[in-house]
């Protein structure tokens, strides 16, 4: 918000506390108080390709927090080979997946919701600090997607 404000002109007094946390140069994922993002399995560099193994051989982008412009994590984006790789094994994964009876695939987007449960308050606290929203709304996007899977689960054991 310091930062919208700055840039529309509003000028602020800035204590020495202030300007070193603001200046620092380490990214949030390093400090104690973003240790859920590592119990989420990421690191100062992540992979962000995902084709049934994490990849990425393209830039790097940095994702910052948007409550005080910090870095959160770096990602390595994809190539267009690695794009294509991913396309590739996204085309036969949906064969293998259109093959599988309907009561089987609703189960296994049942599991998807119960470790979406079990990792709720992680993922809600990702959201809210790399969209800069409040926990509860962060918290929120998650919910919204443990019920997406929640509802095929039952409607997929009547069809066949």
């Amino acid at each position: 918000m310091w930062l919208l404000l700055a840039r529309r002109g509003v000028k602020f007094a800035t204590s020495k506390v202030v300007y070193r946390r603001m200046s620092s140069s380490g990214f949030l994922i390093d400090e104690a108080e973003y240790s859920f993002l590592k119990d989420l399995g990421l690191s100062k560099k992540n992979l962000g390709v995902y084709d049934g193994q994490w990849r990425g051989s393209g830039q790097v982008l940095t994702s910052y927090c948007p409550a005080n412009a910090r870095p959160i994590a770096e990602v390595v984006q994809a190539t267009p080979a690695d794009y294509e790789a991913a396309m590739a094994a996204s085309t036969a994964a949906w064969q293998q997946w259109a093959d599988l009876p309907a009561p089987k695939r609703g189960e296994i987007v049942r599991q998807m919701g119960d470790a979406l449960r079990r990792y709720k308050e992680p993922l809600g606290k990702l959201v809210s600090l790399e969209m800069g929203k409040i926990l509860a709304e962060g918290e929120g996007e998650v919910q919204e997607y443990i019920d997406v899977c929640d509802y095929p689960g039952g409607s997929f054991t009547h069809h066949r």
